[in-house]
């Protein structure tokens, strides 16, 4: 698998779990995205340690991959309008 065909499947999975979970990012914080890709992170880190199964590992990449994307997308659109970024302690969070 090419590096851009890894990207497209990671497109296509973030699609599909649009029909379940629909824009629930859009309610989370830039911090909370970041903080879901060290989450992804850490657990790719340990399964590698631990000799983890390669099919979760792979499984984690595309979903660190989704989150990075995702939070991609929030940065851009603060950079657009700066004004609609809230932070974690106006959410109450």
């Amino acid at each position: 698998m090419t590096l851009g065909e890894f990207f497209a499947e990671c497109g296509m999975l973030f699609k599909e779990r649009q029909k379940d979970y629909r824009d629930a990012w859009k309610k989370m914080t830039p911090l909370e995205i970041a903080s879901g890709l060290r989450l992804k992170a850490g657990r790719i880190c340990a399964m590698l340690e631990n000799g983890g199964s390669l099919e979760k590992i792979l499984d984690d990449l595309k979903d660190l991959s989704i989150y990075a994307g995702i939070l991609h997308l929030m940065l851009t659109e603060i950079m657009k309008s700066p004004s609609s970024f809230i932070s974690t302690s106006e959410r109450g969070g």
